[in-house]
Order: structure tokens, then C-alpha cells, then sequence
């Protein structure tokens, strides 16, 4: 009014919403927790947090899965065996399932199944005049004896061959021939 200009000065202040992707790290299964928030795994969450500003502030956080291995050992021995893992033994026709905790935290399971490898078992009957013997795998056996030989079969375990050896009757028979002198018999 007197001709003179009046003005105001307003100064605005602004603050500006901000979105911030987030990956959090997590064991398969085991939820995640993000600034007292409980995030499932393999979820995605947006979580809408008001700053002093009145504005804003969002996070997408996202749960990803660390390593967890499951793994499956068979293993197989002979009767009477035990199959040794790590120090853990295991009697044939058991499963055992181990659990530890790997490098990220994280439960890793091994199974072992062991199963049963059957010795053999055959016998072998052979013959021998009397007074000799016979070789079988390398063991000397007279006539008239029996030889437990083991060896192994095909899987490595025991193959139990009981070898009987008979003693072959000597022929023994006399003949009497009668000739004269310049005659043959034939």
C-alpha cells in the first residue's frame, strides 16, 4: 500500500519417500528377520516405515535361500562288518542320519543306508588215487581228506568252499595166464 511492495519469503522444505531393495540371507525353511520384522523364506515383503519428516520410507526385502546340502551314502559290507563314516559305526540294514552345521549356519543332512553284502558258501567234491593229493586254489589236499578253503567272491566277502577229496580205490587184480615157450598172449 504506500507503494511499496510487500513480500513474504516461504521457504519449503521437502523430504523425498524412499524405496530400498533388500536381500536377506536365510537356512532353506528358517524365516528371516529384518528390523524386528518376521519374514517367511523365499518371501518377498515391503515393509512402510514414517520418517520424522512425515514422509515415507519403504524397504523391499527379500529372503534368499543360503546352501544346505542333503546328501545320500550307501555303503555295503560282509557279514560281521560294520561300515565306518567318519568314525559313526553302522551295522548292516541300518540308516543313520547325520546332521551338522555347515559354513553359512546352515543344517546339512547326510543319510547313510547300509546294506548287506552275503558271504558264499559251496562244496567241491574231487577225486584222487590213493596216495596223491589235489590242488584246489592253492591248497594241497590228499586224497581222503576235507580242506575248508575261503576265498574271496565276487563282492569281496567270504566264499566258504568245503572241499571233499575222495580217495579213488586201487584196482588191483591178478591174472593167471598159462603159455609155452615161443607163444604169445594176447
Amino acid at each position: 500500500s504506500f507503494g511499496c511492495i510487500d513480500s513474504t519469503v516461504v521457504i519449503v522444505e521437502y523430504s523425498i519417500s524412499s524405496t530400498e531393495h533388500v536381500e536377506v540371507f536365510t537356512c532353506e525353511d528358517v524365516p528371516a528377520i529384518f528390523q524386528g520384522v518376521t519374514i517367511p523364506y523365499g518371501d518377498t515383503v515391503t515393509i512402510t516405515y514414517t520418517s520424522w519428516q512425515g514422509c515415507d520410507s519403504i524397504f523391499v526385502v527379500t529372503t534368499i535361500g543360503l546352501p544346505a546340502e542333503d546328501l545320500l551314502i550307501e555303503g555295503a559290507v560282509c557279514e560281521g562288518e560294520m561300515f565306518d563314516y567318519n568314525g559313526t559305526l553302522i551295522a548292516p540294514g541300518e540308516t543313520v542320519v547325520l546332521t551338522e552345521t555347515n559354513i553359512y549356519g546352515c543344517t546339512d543332512s547326510t543319510t547313510i543306508q547300509v546294506f548287506l553284502l552275503e558271504n558264499s558258501e559251496a562244496t567241491a567234491e574231487l577225486s584222487a588215487c590213493e596216495g596223491e593229493s589235489v590242488e584246489y586254489a592253492g591248497t594241497s589236499i590228499p586224497a581222503g581228506n576235507t580242506e575248508v578253503v575261503t576265498l574271496d567272491n565276487w563282492s569281496g566277502c567270504d566264499s566258504v568252499v568245503t572241499v571233499i577229496v575222495d580217495e579213488l580205490p586201487t584196482h588191483f587184480e591178478e591174472l593167471n595166464y598159462e603159455a609155452c615157450i615161443g607163444e604169445t598172449i594176447e
